[in-house]
């Protein structure tokens, strides 16, 4: 299958940890201190919450819910 321009909304994929496998490698799923530095490093960019709260604290998970392209 060609998957070619194909845009990715993972906000709505409460299964996602399910498949985390396929993610390896792009971001998306990041646990652990790459998850906990990904979340300092958008913070540090200015980019908020689009609802809820931040627990801070311990981060140990992070699911990187926006639009990705992540075709060919």
């Amino acid at each position: 299958m060609n998957y070619k321009n194909q845009v990715l909304a993972n906000l709505s994929n409460l299964a996602i940890l399910g498949t985390e496998a396929q993610y390896a490698g792009t971001g998306i799923v990041l646990r652990g201190t790459d998850a906990a530095t990904r979340v300092q490093h958008l913070l540090a960019q200015g980019v908020t919450l689009a609802g809820g709260s931040f627990p801070g604290g311990n981060i140990t998970l992070f699911v990187d819910g926006r639009s990705q392209n992540l075709g060919v």
